[in-house]
């Protein structure tokens, strides 16, 4: 069981770590960096979040582990690559026209 003073000294250790540099920070003034990095879209994180699910899904209902990697590749893998890459494709068209 630890003592007092052990536990003083942690308090301490946690006081200098987060409390003194707060006091201690000098107000800056905050500039402002524009970026050219575009937010992901809600469509796109949507799509994302659906593939990660289908693979998921199809990694456990083929049980890949026990060696039925050709059915997850079939129903799993190829359809995920299949939707992305019609995906890719129609922003193509549509950024070229």
């Amino acid at each position: 069981m630890p003592g007092f003073q052990e536990i003083l000294i942690l308090a301490g250790i946690v006081f200098l770590i987060f409390f003194i540099p707060r006091i201690t920070r000098k107000t800056k003034k905050k500039t402002i960096v524009k970026t050219d990095v575009k937010l992901v879209h809600w469509k796109i994180r949507l799509l994302i979040v659906l593939s990660f699910t289908w693979l998921s899904i199809a990694a456990i209902y083929y049980k890949v582990w026990t060696g039925a990697f050709v059915e997850f590749l079939k129903f799993g893998l190829f359809p995920v690559f299949g939707v992305w890459g019609l995906y890719w494709v129609l922003q193509g068209f549509s950024k070229k026209s």
